[in-house]
């Protein structure tokens, strides 16, 4: 295991434990979410071998997938569950799908999924107007089906429903 995934190991398991303890959630320090993605960390759905670049029909590796449980529609309150932009917390939405995140007005293909049990780092390439950034986005799914979702590394965590039906 390398310097980089255990440092990804180490921010997934602050997510863990800061969720427990109702504090917000800190990241280890100088962790970077992201870098499994570069560096096919252990326990990531897009571990498969990257074909050369000048290799002649290779097939290109698996895009990663979101299990199915981390998959819909959150909100932060049932209200913004209905979508309509006039109720203000409807702008916090996420919708996360197989294989693409999106939020009010960005989104983008998921590129990198760790999963530990009944919490999840998804990283994403967004694209916010002309520009393409990485972002991670985390998820614990909470016992009553509600999940703890942290927008970012640096956000604090919140509690979001699920949306029945989304």
């Amino acid at each position: 295991m390398n310097f980089k995934s255990c440092l990804l190991i180490a921010s997934f398991s602050a997510f863990a434990l800061g969720g427990c303890s109702g504090e917000p959630n800190e990241p280890a320090a100088g962790s970077d979410p992201t870098s499994a993605s570069k560096q096919g960390g252990k326990g990531s759905v897009d571990n498969a071998p990257v074909p050369q670049e000048n290799s002649v029909g290779a097939t290109p590796p698996a895009r990663p997938t979101v299990p199915e449980r981390f998959r819909g529609l959150f909100a932060m309150d049932r209200q913004a569950c209905a979508e309509d932009y006039n109720y203000a917390p409807a702008f916090q939405n996420v919708r996360i799908e197989a294989q693409s995140v999106s939020f009010f007005e960005t989104g983008g293909p998921v590129t990198n999924v760790q999963v530990d049990g009944e919490m999840a780092a998804i990283t994403l390439r967004e694209t916010v107007g002309d520009g393409e950034f990485t972002r991670a986005i985390y998820l614990a799914i909470n016992p009553d089906g509600s999940v703890r979702y942290r927008q970012g590394k640096d956000q604090p965590s919140q509690n979001y429903v699920r949306c029945e039906g989304k």
